[in-house]
């Protein structure tokens, strides 16, 4: 009986160790938890938006202008002027190479800019063949004329004998018919015994823009 009495307190014994040694290791379970670590924030700070550069407004392209007209210079005409043929660089193979010249005969300044009209005609005024090849207008400066002074055009004359005559059928003619730049009006020059092309359809003359 006395060592069934002890068996039973040894047991008793034991189990109050058990006991104590897992709530030690609860215990130390619960220690060992760490607290959560926090995340840390970045330091690099938010990036933010720049605005773009304003763009100055481009400027506005102005086209080239026209020359402006010479003050107090009007257009000249036929009646402001007499025409002549003058000496140019001289007779080449198969052509011959003059001016027109124009001088300014009136009272007052007056202009002209580009190239004459020019064309053979017969003593009755009829024009014989195609008139001369002119330069456009705009590529020629525009010229002062004070009175009395000249301005010249270079015109070259093809002879009509370099043209199949077949198509050619030359006619004697009696001289130049000329336009002044910009005018109407028609002026004379005589150089009778020349002979043109009547039917080439193509003129056997060309005129460049007047120049000083």
């Amino acid at each position: 009986m006395a060592s069934t009495h002890k068996s039973v307190k040894t047991i008793r014994h034991a189990l109050i160790a058990a006991a104590a040694a897992g709530t030690a290791v609860v215990l130390a379970a619960c220690g060992s938890t760490a607290a959560p670590t926090p995340t840390p924030s970045s330091s690099a700070p938010a990036p933010t938006s720049t605005p773009a550069p304003t763009t100055p407004a481009s400027s506005p392209v102005h086209n080239a202008q026209a020359p402006a007209p010479v003050p107090g210079a009007t257009n000249c005409h036929a009646a402001d002027l007499t025409v002549a043929i003058v000496e140019g660089d001289g007779a080449g193979m198969s052509q011959n190479r003059v001016n027109v010249q124009f001088t300014n005969k009136s009272a007052k300044d007056c202009t002209l800019q580009g190239s004459p009209g020019v064309s053979f005609v017969r003593e009755n005024g009829i024009q014989v063949g195609e008139p001369a090849k002119r330069e456009a207008k705009s590529e020629g400066e525009p010229l002062v004329l004070a009175p009395g002074r000249s301005v010249k055009s270079p015109l070259t004359i093809v002879s009509f004998g370099v043209f199949d005559q077949s198509k050619c059928k030359p006619l004697q003619t009696e001289g130049l018919r000329i336009y002044a730049p910009g005018d109407t009006a028609a002026m004379f020059v005589a150089r009778p015994g020349e002979q043109a092309c009547s039917a080439l359809g193509e003129s056997q003359m060309t005129v460049g823009v007047l120049a000083v």
